[in-house]
């Protein structure tokens, strides 16, 4: 989470929604990181931003994460962040993973405590950061996204059966963030 004390202003990043690249331009633009790059709290009387992906795309990009690395991710005492699996998505998506089993999240945050923010899309990345901050560009690309992983399109993770299942158990975060139930098929 970061904040902005000057403008009465804080934002949260949940994973696989372009939290880093944000975070990067927030800092850069006096912004205070908070708890941790992923850390959300409520601050009473702050304009609360958060950055959102289409949950499809974000599904497909968490699998990713957590399936096409060649090594187990290490954190920077040298420990293990997690298990590295060779699921298919269809079998990680459908089983226990921190995406789909998430005790706290931001939509249960929001939903919960009946909280009012702007959001920064992912794929409007740069219309939402210049809504929070003057675009400076410092030498970054940071409207450019970048894999090294050979990755085909999001869409053909999916098919009918498999939306229509992540729908129904994510629809309160299609909705609160304006995603369309078919929306799958232009990813």
């Amino acid at each position: 989470m970061l904040i902005n004390h000057n403008t009465k202003q804080y934002w949260w990043g949940p994973m696989r929604t372009g939290s880093r690249e944000v975070s990067k331009n927030l800092k850069r633009n006096g912004w205070v990181e908070v708890g941790g790059h992923h850390y959300m709290d409520i601050i009473e009387d702050y304009e609360l931003w958060v950055s959102c992906r289409n949950p499809y795309s974000r599904a497909v990009s968490w699998w990713i994460l957590r399936t096409k690395h060649e090594e187990p991710l290490i954190d920077q005492d040298g420990k293990e962040i997690w298990m590295i699996d060779n699921s298919t998505f269809k079998e990680w998506l459908m089983g226990d993973n921190e995406y789909m089993g998430s005790i706290i999240n931001e939509v249960s945050l929001i939903n919960d405590y009946g909280l009012r923010f702007r959001s920064i899309p992912l794929e409007n990345i740069e219309d939402g950061l210049n809504k929070l901050i003057p675009y400076t560009n410092e030498g970054s690309d940071i409207w450019k996204a970048k894999t090294t992983i050979d990755i085909k399109e999001y869409s053909t993770y999916w098919d009918e059966t498999l939306a229509e299942w992540f729908w129904e158990r994510k629809m309160d975060e299609f909705k609160l963030f304006g995603y369309e139930k078919n929306s799958w098929k232009g990813i």
